[in-house]
């Protein structure tokens, strides 16, 4: 096990794809199942007389690199999570655009942070990506659409409350979940943007702060509602629009005695 560059949840070094965030793991994270590997087979070895200090990759094997700074742009915009248990799922707005469709984020702070996404094809109710990162390569990313709660959601409890967002009173249905992997709780609420006002899920929770705000961006003026993230140290903002493919218009990290992240939508253009 190990901790996920992004979120700092511990996922199996085995892992392609954090479950969590859904940061997807490049070959130098999965350079550590070797370490890991070595260290285990070190362990039911001991010598009497000595000590492993440092366990070392093989010649030719890709050595763990220090972790840049800052968050991965798509791993703020599209908290994988989410669309995985049917809410906020950024495929959806993208299937039905034409291709050719492009956005681009920008960050002020750090350059990584800047990334263009082109739709490239939408098949088989998947939707493919080209994901353009500032001095990076190019790479393909595969959504995939959800309708509503998992079918393999398992309800585990429900009941009805009243939340006070911004002034509003919302009626909402709480619905407990399991599914493999997870568990998680939704208060589904008729009234509220996308259909939901709140999500936990372990010590994460998701909650609308505020139903329509405007944001003004380089691409334009949009109105959002705003939602907040909380899981440690790490607090989340969420601008999103469903006018804009991804959702996404603004996001805002911050983690605690650190900096804040901003990422922001400059350019958007559809598809003909």
């Amino acid at each position: 096990m190990g901790p996920c560059p992004n979120c700092s949840r511990h996922v199996s070094l085995s892992e392609r794809v954090c479950p969590f965030c859904g940061t997807e793991f490049g070959m130098t994270r999965r350079a550590l199942v070797g370490l890991a590997a070595a260290a285990a087979t070190l362990a039911i070895v001991p010598d009497a007389h000595s000590r492993v200090q440092d366990v070392q990759p093989e010649y030719g094997v890709d050595r763990p690199e220090p972790e840049k700074d800052g968050p991965d742009a798509i791993t703020l915009l599209y908290p994988g999570w989410l669309a995985e248990i049917g809410l906020l799922n950024p495929a959806n707005s993208w299937a039905t655009r034409k291709p050719g469709t492009r956005v681009h984020y920008a960050c002020a702070t750090l350059r990584r942070c800047n990334v263009t996404l082109d739709l490239a094809k939408v098949a088989d109710g998947k939707i493919s990506l080209t994901v353009t990162p500032a001095g990076g390569d190019k790479k393909e990313r595969i959504l995939g659409r959800t309708d509503g709660i998992p079918k393999e959601a398992k309800l585990l409890d429900e009941t009805k409350e009243t939340l006070a967002i911004d002034g509003t009173n919302y009626a909402c249905a709480v619905k407990s979940y399991e599914m493999p992997g997870r568990t998680f709780k939704v208060w589904s609420c008729a009234d509220a943007p996308f259909g939901f006002a709140k999500v936990e899920s372990g010590d994460e929770t998701v909650i609308l702060v505020k139903a329509k705000e405007n944001r003004k961006t380089k691409a334009g003026d949009y109105e959002c509602s705003v939602w907040q993230s909380t899981v440690g140290k790490t607090t989340t903002k969420m601008w999103r629009c469903d006018k804009v493919p991804g959702l996404a218009i603004c996001v805002t990290q911050t983690i605690k005695d650190a900096d804040t992240t901003t990422v922001e939508l400059e350019y958007f253009q559809e598809g003909k």
